[in-house]
């Protein structure tokens, strides 16, 4: 696993911020099968605070598409259920 961390600084007046940019979780193409729970069991410990589904053409799945986060043996774990079989489909996380 490879992840990119960018950290920038900017000063406001005598104040320096330090700005962190999203630590990104490897991309994983995925196929979903209807009324099938789909697990992925990650090796974060901090939360994801966004999980993105996209299609095969690039287009966000929003419809049908159900996402469960849970903490579970010091992990977190990522269940996806659709009532579409969705073949192709784009796995991000940002944590």
């Amino acid at each position: 696993m490879s992840l990119k961390i960018g950290i920038g600084k900017v000063r406001i007046g005598n104040t320096l911020f330090l700005i962190l940019n999203e630590m990104k979780y490897p991309l994983q193409t995925i196929n979903l099968v209807a009324a099938t729970p789909y697990i992925v069991t990650t090796t974060l410990t901090a939360e994801p605070y966004s999980i993105m589904l996209l299609d095969s053409t690039g287009v966000e799945i929003t419809a049908s598409v159900e996402i469960l986060v849970e903490f579970t043996g010091g992990v977190y774990v990522i269940t996806i259920e659709s009532s579409d079989s969705i073949t192709g489909v784009k796995l991000k996380i940002l944590y």
